[in-house]
C-alpha cells in the first residue's frame, strides 16, 4: 500500500523551480524538493506514505522521483511540449517503465475534478511572490488552498496534471487518488545546471503498457 502511494504522487506530478531574487525570472532548470504529508490520519498506511519528493525541471522537461525503504524507486518524466510522460518502476530486479499520452494524462486527470478561485492573497515562499487560489472538488464537497508563483517563467508548467488552468508553478497543493490524499509544501531550492541525461530512462527498463505499471502497485499493497 505504501508503494501504491508512490504512485499517487508521480502520476499527478507537479514540476517547479525557485531561485534567488537576482535570478528570479532567469532561471528555468534546477532542483526542487517538497515535503509530502498524508492528510488521511485515520488511514492505516499513513505511516508509510512517502515524506518528500525530488523535482529536478529543465524547460519544458521534468522529473520527479520518490522511493521507499531504499529498495523500491519510481519516477516520472514528463515533457510538457509533447505533452506525455514516461512513467517507471525499479524494484529490485524489476525494471518496467510505460509511456502515457495525452488521452492517458487526460484520463487520470479526471479522477479528480478541480474547480479555482483565485483571492488575490499572496505570501512569500522560497523568495517568491506567490498567489493563493481555492481549489473546489467538483466531485465532493471540500475544498483547499492551493498557492502558486509567476516568478519563474514556465507558464505551462502544469498541462500534464489537474492544475492546468493554473498558469504559474505550484509551490503548495494536495492531490486525492485512492482514498489517500496528500499535501506538498515546496521545501528548499537549488539553482542547478541540469543534464539532459537526467531525462533518460534506463536502458535495463522494459517497456510495458500503463495497466502493467498499474498492476505492479496493486500488488505491492
Amino acid at each position: 500500500m505504501a508503494f501504491r502511494h508512490l504512485r499517487i504522487v508521480l502520476i499527478t506530478a507537479v514540476w517547479l523551480a525557485s531561485c534567488t531574487e537576482a535570478q528570479r525570472g532567469h532561471r528555468n532548470e534546477g532542483v526542487l524538493e517538497f515535503k509530502v504529508r498524508c492528510l488521511d490520519p485515520e488511514n492505516a498506511f499513513c505511516s508509510l506514505s512517502p515524506t518528500s519528493a525530488k523535482l529536478s525541471f529543465k524547460a519544458h522537461r521534468f522529473k520527479m522521483e520518490m522511493s521507499a525503504f531504499g529498495m523500491f524507486k519510481t519516477a516520472v518524466i514528463g515533457d510538457n511540449r509533447l505533452q506525455a510522460m514516461w512513467h517507471s518502476v525499479d524494484f529490485m530486479d524489476l525494471h518496467k517503465f510505460c509511456k502515457l499520452n495525452a488521452a492517458d494524462l487526460k484520463k487520470e486527470n479526471q479522477q479528480y475534478p478541480l474547480k479555482f478561485i483565485e483571492t488575490g492573497k499572496t505570501k512569500t515562499i522560497l523568495g517568491f511572490k506567490a498567489h493563493q487560489v481555492i481549489a473546489e472538488r467538483m466531485d465532493v464537497k471540500s475544498s483547499f488552498e492551493i498557492w502558486y508563483t509567476n516568478d519563474i517563467p514556465l507558464p505551462e508548467s502544469n498541462v500534464l496534471n489537474p492544475y492546468a488552468q493554473i498558469k504559474g508553478v505550484l509551490l503548495e497543493y494536495r492531490i486525492r487518488k485512492m482514498d489517500t490524499e496528500l499535501a506538498f509544501v515546496a521545501s528548499s531550492y537549488e539553482p542547478l545546471t541540469i543534464s539532459d541525461s537526467i531525462f533518460n530512462l534506463n536502458k535495463a527498463s522494459e517497456q510495458v503498457s500503463y495497466t502493467d505499471i498499474q498492476s505492479i502497485f496493486e500488488n505491492l499493497k
